[in-house]
């Protein structure tokens, strides 16, 4: 009986040690996995700020501000660069959906950008940008994410981009508006209900104080320029320069989602 408590023993302790060196595979593989997944979402937060410019480059190159087309040709070479390094999300079941809707659209848009009618143009870049939300959304749902990094902000991210595509919408339209010098009722009708939507993230998004003086500048100068102003009056401000405030109010968000993409890249 003495002899063989010793075998037993030994047994436990070789399937204890087994049981430990699996675990540590499992947490060290699933480790790996959030690194890449992390690495994708900033290249599909750079996607994200890729399609947003040309968006609102596209808008003004089909509203009459043809100085833009260099401007536009270099976001579709940073576009293209950005794109490959993302094909990996076609292996995840869960990615691999809302990711081929995606390279679908902007491959149609893409051979086609410039041959569509402004309105259209705008609607089908607002659509190819929801999807890449969703993508991006799907990512942060990943069971890879632990209770840690839900802490340091990995759900906020999602309302961050959300934000950053409202202002997004609100600089195409505007900026377009501004190129055509024409601001008709369905205009009207697109920046209030815009307007509605970044005065919501005003109250509801707690960002820090530069990003809310930001939003709050560019709700301000959409106020007086496309809501208030009476109709055929000239416009104060030219394309480029609302283009530019709409983009400095973007850029704002984006600082905050480099911060929280900073905390979750730190090792523990």
């Amino acid at each position: 009986m003495l002899e063989i408590l010793p075998a037993f023993t030994i047994v436990a302790l070789i399937i204890l040690a087994t049981c430990f060196i699996l675990f540590r595979q499992q947490q060290q593989k699933k480790q790996q996995l959030k690194r890449e997944f992390l690495k994708h979402l900033l290249n599909l937060k750079k996607l994200m700020e890729y399609f947003q410019y040309h968006r609102g480059l596209s808008a003004r190159y089909l509203n009459g501000k043809t100085s833009v087309a260099h401007e536009l040709r270099e976001k579709q070479r940073l576009i293209a660069q950005v794109l490959p390094s993302l094909a990996l999300l076609a292996r995840n079941s869960s990615l691999s959906e809302h990711w081929q809707s995606l390279l679908d659209h902007w491959q149609r848009l893409f051979a086609n950008n410039l041959n569509i009618p402004a309105d259209d143009n705008l609607e089908q870049h607002n659509r190819l940008i929801n999807t890449l939300l969703c993508l991006i959304e799907d990512v942060t749902e990943l069971r890879y994410w632990s209770s840690r990094d839900h802490h340091q902000g990995i759900g906020s991210i999602v309302a961050i981009l959300h934000t950053t595509e409202w202002i997004g919408q609100a600089r195409a339209l505007g900026s377009g508006i501004l190129a055509a010098n024409s601001n008709n009722a369905s205009d009207h009708s697109q920046m209030n209900f815009l307007q509605t939507k970044l005065e919501s993230c005003l109250q509801y998004h707690g960002s820090n104080k530069e990003s809310l003086n930001k939003l709050l500048q560019l709700s301000k100068v959409i106020s007086q320029t496309f809501l208030q102003q009476p109709d055929n009056t000239k416009a104060t401000i030219s394309s480029s320069e609302y283009f530019s405030i709409a983009s400095a109010a973007i850029e704002s968000y984006l600082i905050e989602f480099d911060a929280i993409m900073k905390r979750l890249t730190q090792p523990r």
